[in-house]
C-alpha cells in the first residue's frame, strides 16, 4: 500500500512537471547528497549549503537551521522573469521573526526580481520595478510549527499572496516589468541585504517557479492535492490526543535549609531556606513556617527567593522547622522539614518499617549519587547542585569518613558508608579496622547506614560475618549489600544495572533492567518473605570506556546513557516498585582526561539527573509511603508503556514510561471522572475526564496526578 501511495505521489509530481509555464520544480525528494534536482523542463539543479534532508511520511523536505543554511540555484535566463511570475512552496517553521523563503535578485543586492518571505503570522510576496523599491502584497494566516502552502503571483502591476489556497493579500499598481539581474535564485537564504528579513528556520518542500500567473482555481487545486502529503506520523498522533490547556503544573522547590539538618551549633542567628519557581511565581502569602510546632510565619522575612528568621534566642536542645509554600497557580511545593541542635548533639536512626524506610521516624525516599566529581574532596559546586536538586545521600568511601560526613551534612545530605576494605581484615582475624570504622561513624548524624560489595557466591561466609559484626555494634543503621544477591545478608536488595551497551546485559534495552535485575530481586524478596525493599542504582556512565581507554566516546560522539535513557531507566524502575534510587558514575581516570566517565562532566546527562531528582523529591512522600492501587486502566494492548499508580493522603499519582524508541499513543480509562493534571509539563484537561488519550515520545515519561473523589 505504501508503494502505491509513493507511486501516486511521484506521478502527481510528474504531472506538475509538465504544467504550462513551469520553469523550475524542486521536490527535494533526493533524500541524500548535496544536489537538488529540478523536476521541471530546464534541468536547473541547485547546490545545498548546510541544509539537511528530513523524511516525511512520503518523500523528504529540506531542513534549514536559520543561521546559514541555503540552497543556491545558479543564474539562468529561465529564472529572470520580468512580466509574469508565480512562485510557491510548502513551509513549516517554529520561528515567528522575519524570514526569507525564496528570492531572485533583480536590480541589485537590495532589489529583488521576486521574493517570497514570512514575518510573524504574515506572508509576503515582493517584486521590484527597477530602480524603485519593491511592491509587496502581504496577508495573514501563517501558523508556526505547522505545514502551510505559500504562493506569490505577479502580472500587469498586480501582486498577490495566497496561503493554503486562499487569497490573503493583494497590491495593485500601474503595469510594470520587474528587474532581471543575472544572479542566482536562493532558497532559505539571506543574500540581498541584512535588513530584508533573515535566513529561514524549519522545513521547506516542493518549491515551484512559473513564468505565468496561476489562477486561483489552480492554486487551490495544487493546495488540495498536496495538503495531506506532509502530515507526519507525529501530526497524526497529536491529532488524536485529548485536548489540554496550558496550566502551571510544576510545583515550586524548597531546599537549602539553614542551619543544616541535624547540625549541632552553639547558637543560631538565622534560620533560612530557599524557594525555586520557574512558572507562575511564588505566592508569598501562602508561606507557612513552623518552629517547634509554633506558626512563626509573621516574624519571617519572605520573598520569592526564600525566607529567613533573624534575631533568634533559642534554648539549648533539639529544634524542628517545617516550611510550606505554593506558587500562584496553587501548586504546593515539597515540604521542607528538618531539625538541628543548639548545644545538643544529634544522632540519626534509619530503619525499615515494613514497606516504609524511615529516618528518625519519618518516611524517607533515598535518592543517591556515587560520583567522584560530586565528592566533597573534589568539586563542591557539583555537590551543592546535587543537594539543591534533591539528591539526599551519597555512597562514600572509608578513608576520611568523618570529614566526608561533615561535608555532606553541610548540604543536608547523608552518607552510606563503605565497609568493604575494613571488612577484609576479618578474614585475617583482625577486627580492629572494622571496629574502628563503625565506632567512629555510627553516631554521626550524617550516617544513613553501611554498604558493602560482596558476591554471595564466592564470599558469602565473610559477607555474613561482616553483616553480623556491624549490626551487633550498630543496630540503628541498616547494612546494605550491592553487586549480587546477598539474601539475608542485606537489609534491602540494592541492585544496579545499565542496559545500554552493557556487556553484562546484552539485551541493550530498558526492559532488560526488569528481566535480568528487578524481577529476580522482587522474586527473592517474595521467597525470603521478610518484606524487604528493592533499591535501584542506574549506572550513569558508558561501559565502552572500560575497553576503550584513551579513545573516549564524547558526548557529541554518543556518550551513553543519553539523557532520555537516564530518565527512562529511573522512572521505569519506579514503575516496578523500587523504593530507592541512586545515580552511579565511578569517575574512572583515563589518560589525558580527568574522570571522563563521571556523569557530572556531561551537561545533558547531569542536567537530566538533577531534573529527575527534583521531581522525585516532590513525589517522595508518595513513593516512600503511598499504597499501590489500580483505579486506572491502560486500554491499548502492548508492552511499550509501563506504569504504576499510588495513593497517598488522598492524591493519586500515576507514573508511566514508554520503554520503546518509538512513538506510542495510549488511552487511560479511570474508574470515575477525575480532575487530571500532567505534572511538570504545565498542561491539564480543562474539565474532569473519564478517559484521557496521550502521546509518549520514545523513552518518554509522563506523571499524572489527581485528587481522590
Amino acid at each position: 500500500m505504501a508503494a502505491i501511495v509513493l507511486l501516486a505521489t511521484c506521478l502527481a509530481r510528474v504531472v506538475f512537471a509538465t504544467e504550462e509555464g513551469l520553469v523550475a520544480h524542486y521536490p527535494f525528494d533526493e533524500g541524500t547528497g548535496s544536489v537538488v534536482r529540478d523536476a521541471g523542463p530546464h534541468g536547473l539543479d541547485g547546490i545545498i549549503h548546510g541544509a539537511t534532508y528530513q523524511a516525511l511520511d512520503q518523500g523528504f523536505a529540506l531542513e534549514f537551521d536559520g543561521v546559514d543554511d541555503h540552497v543556491e540555484i545558479p543564474n539562468s535566463e529561465h529564472l529572470r522573469l520580468a512580466t509574469s511570475i508565480t512562485v510557491s512552496a510548502w513551509l513549516n517553521t517554529p520561528a515567528e521573526s522575519g524570514q526569507n523563503v525564496l528570492a531572485k535578485n533583480g536590480c541589485s543586492t537590495l532589489r529583488q526580481n521576486y521574493r517570497l518571505s514570512i514575518s510573524r503570522s504574515a506572508a509576503s510576496f515582493t517584486v521590484v520595478n527597477c530602480p524603485e523599491h519593491g511592491r509587496t502584497a502581504t496577508g495573514s494566516g501563517v501558523e508556526a510549527n505547522s505545514w502551510f502552502h505559500l504562493v506569490g503571483t505577479f502580472a500587469a502591476g498586480k501582486t498577490r499572496v495566497y496561503i493554503n489556497g486562499e487569497l490573503r493579500g493583494e497590491l495593485v499598481d500601474e503595469p510594470f516589468d520587474t528587474g532581471t539581474l543575472e544572479a542566482p535564485l536562493y532558497i532559505g537564504g539571506s543574500f540581498y541585504g541584512a535588513a530584508l528579513n533573515g535566513p529561514f528556520t524549519g522545513q521547506i518542500d516542493d518549491v515551484r517557479v512559473y513564468d505565468r500567473v496561476l489562477s486561483e482555481q489552480e492554486i487551490r487545486a495544487s493546495y488540495e492535492s498536496e495538503k495531506d502529503l506532509r502530515i507526519s506520523t507525529l501530526d497524526r498522533l497529536l491529532a488524536q490526543i485529548s485536548p489540554t490547556e496550558k496550566r502551571d503544573t510544576t510545583p515550586p522547590a524548597l531546599h537549602s535549609p539553614r542551619p543544616a539538618p541535624d547540625l549541632n551549633v552553639d547558637e543560631v542567628s538565622t534560620i533560612s531556606g530557599r524557594f525555586e519557581e520557574e512558572g507562575s511565581g511564588i505566592d508569598i502569602a501562602s508561606t507557612r513556617i513552623f518552629l517547634d510546632n509554633d506558626n512563626i510565619t509573621e516574624h519571617a522575612q519572605i520573598d520569592e527567593r526564600g525566607f529567613s528568621l533573624s534575631a533568634l534566642d533559642l534554648a539549648d536542645g533539639i529544634h524542628q522547622v517545617a516550611v510550606e509554600v505554593a506558587d500562584k497557580a496553587g501548586n504546593i511545593g515539597n515540604r521542607l522539614q528538618w531539625r538541628f541542635g543548639v548545644n545538643q548533639p544529634l544522632t540519626t536512626r534509619s530503619e525499615f518499617d515494613g514497606d516504609v524506610f524511615r529516618v528518625d521516624g519519618e518516611p524517607w525516599f533515598p535518592v543517591g549519587i556515587y560520583s567522584s566529581n560530586v565528592s566533597p574532596s573534589f568539586h563542591m559546586p557539583y555537590l551543592a547542585q546535587a543537594a539543591a536538586a534533591g539528591i539526599n545521600y551519597k555512597l562514600i568511601g572509608e578513608r576520611g569518613v568523618i570529614e566526608s560526613l561533615d561535608d555532606l551534612q553541610q548540604f543536608g545530605m547523608k552518607g552510606l558508608v563503605h565497609v568493604y576494605y575494613a571488612s577484609l581484615a576479618l578474614d585475617r582475624d583482625d577486627r580492629e579496622p572494622l571496629t574502628s570504622l563503625v565506632k567512629r561513624a555510627r553516631s554521626h548524624p550524617g550516617n544513613l547506614g553501611w554498604w558493602n560489595e560482596y558476591s554471595s557466591v564466592n564470599q558469602s561466609s565473610l559477607a555474613t560475618e561482616t553483616y553480623e559484626f556491624i549490626r551487633q555494634r550498630d543496630p540503628d543503621h541498616p547494612v546494605i549489600y550491592m553487586l549480587a544477591w546477598a539474601g539475608a545478608l542485606s537489609d534491602a536488595y540494592f541492585v544496579y544495572a545499565y542496559p545500554i551497551e552493557n556487556p553484562l546485559l546484552p539485551d541493550n534495552s530498558i526492559t532488560s533492567i526488569d528481566e535480568l535485575i528487578l524481577k529476580p530481586a522482587f522474586q527473592a524478596v517474595r521467597e525470603e518473605d521478610r518484606g524487604k525493599q528493592v533499591w535501584f542504582t542506574s549506572q550513569a556512565f558508558d561501559y565502552r570506556l572500560d575497553s576503550n581507554r584513551g579513545k573516549v566516546v564524547t558526548l557529541e560522539g554518543g556518550f551513553r546513557p543519553s539523557r532520555e535513557e537516564v530518565r527512562s531507566m529511573n522512572y521505569f524502575a519506579l514503575t516496578k516498585g523500587v523504593k530507592g534510587l541512586c545515580f552511579y558514575a565511578p569517575g574512572g581516570e583515563i589518560p589525558g582526561t580527568k574522570y571522563v566517565d563521571d556523569v557530572a562532566l556531561y551537561p545533558r546527562q547531569w542536567t537530566e539527573i538533577l531534573k529527575v531528582a527534583s521531581e522525585v523529591r516532590y513525589l517522595a512522600p508518595t513513593l516512600a509511603a503511598g499504597a499501590v492501587v489500580e483505579t486506572v486502566k491502560l486500554i491499548q494492548d502492548g508492552t511499550a508503556v509501563h506504569f504504576i499508580e499510588r495513593l497517598h493522603e488522598g492524591v493519586h499519582t500515576l507514573i508511566a514510561v514508554n520503554v520503546e524508541p518509538e512513538l506510542v499513543l495510549v488511552e487511560w480509562e479511570f474508574d470515575s471522572p477525575v480532575q487530571l493534571e500532567v505534572l511538570f509539563e504545565d498542561r491539564a484537561p480543562a474539565n474532569a475526564v473519564k478517559s484521557f488519550t496521550d502521546l509518549f515520545n520514545p523513552l518518554e515519561v509522563h506523571v499524572y496526578q489527581w485528587p481522590e473523589r
